[in-house]
């Protein structure tokens, strides 16, 4: 049994299957194997396989028939029973020392349930302005404690460069087909198991940015299926048992916030905003109030940074650890 099973969908992938395979077959660390499910490919995708498989008895091939992405990666989990489980994408290329450096964090942090990485984005000129600031942000993620405070802004973890413990993987139920994200909802029920998650501060994952990736095509990755899964795990975990929440940032992000806390039956106890203009009035039936009222205390005893203007997360952290207080005890942000 090897040590470490890689996870691989594959779907008309022709154009990189090969980069993506090279770069598995010339890892540092050898103690691996490649399960490949094809989810159906009506390109060449089954022979470069094939070709591939003939050369390296690690590739196993365990489907062939299309039953999409979620189906296909636990098609390829029932089969395996490694300690630990790595994903990797079809399009996607993997640094010589991913895996190696990988095991290297879990055996040097034992309790981390969650190895990631660095990633760059390829080709570089493909790369919009706000793709590159989300991969700057997602960088910008590496400790457990970076985790904890930034669960319920983005998705945390790019999902093809990501080792887990596969006992953790099963505590949390594994990948679920229920329409949503299935990446970001299992990092959320890691967060919700207590699992330390963590990355090694090096880019070891090159992320392939096409038209036809699935994270542009598919529904299940819309903005509102994110806000959904957050919302539904901030009720059952920083907001359980709270009946009111104080709202940092009265535009347009706060007030979306807002009406699905109140839909959810949670009073909003106050916005706080530093717009002159907003400052003394009402929304949602809650006053907006200056950040220099916080001094006497967060009015419902915990907040919800919501503010979505570049450097906004980084000034609300400033403030309220100036004002002695802690996220996510005190409060989180979220987008």
């Amino acid at each position: 049994m090897p040590r470490v099973s890689i996870i691989m969908p594959v779907y008309n992938a022709a154009s990189f299957l090969g980069q993506a395979l090279d770069s598995i077959a010339g890892q540092s660390f050898r103690d691996f194997e490649l399960l490949v499910y094809d989810d159906g490919s009506s390109d060449a995708s089954a022979s470069i396989l094939d070709t591939f498989a003939s050369k390296d008895r690690r590739i196993r091939i365990t489907g062939s028939k299309r039953t999409g992405l979620v189906n296909a990666l636990r098609a390829c989990i029932l089969v395996c029973d490694s300690e630990f489980l790595a994903r990797m994408d079809a399009d996607d290329v993997s640094h010589p020392e991913r895996l190696g450096r990988q095991l290297q964090l879990f055996s040097e942090e034992v309790d981390t349930a969650l190895a990631g990485c660095l990633v760059d984005m390829i080709p570089e000129d493909a790369v919009t302005g706000g793709m590159h600031r989300y991969v700057q942000w997602l960088n910008s993620i590496v400790t457990p404690d970076d985790f904890r405070r930034s669960m319920f802004i983005e998705s945390p973890l790019c999902h093809p460069s990501v080792m887990m413990r596969r006992s953790a993987y099963e505590d949390c139920g594994g990948y679920v087909d229920d329409d949503n994200p299935e990446d970001y909802g299992l990092w959320l029920r890691f967060y919700e198991h207590g699992f330390k998650m963590a990355k090694v501060p090096d880019v070891l994952f090159f992320w392939r940015e096409h038209e036809n990736r699935l994270t542009r095509t598919d529904p299940r990755y819309e903005r509102k299926r994110f806000f959904d899964l957050k919302m539904a795990q901030i009720l059952k975990g920083p907001l359980s048992g709270k009946k009111s929440v104080t709202i940092c940032g009265a535009g347009m992000n706060g007030k979306m916030w807002a009406r699905a806390l109140i839909k959810a039956g949670v009073e909003i106890a106050a916005f706080v905003d530093v717009d002159p203009g907003r400052v003394g009035k009402t929304i949602h039936g809650a006053s907006v109030i200056a950040p220099g009222e916080l001094k006497t205390g967060i009015p419902s005893g915990f907040m919800l940074a919501a503010v979505a203007q570049p450097g906004g997360r980084e000034q609300i952290r400033s403030l309220m650890y100036e004002l002695g207080y802690s996220d996510p005890e005190d409060f989180i942000c979220v987008a």
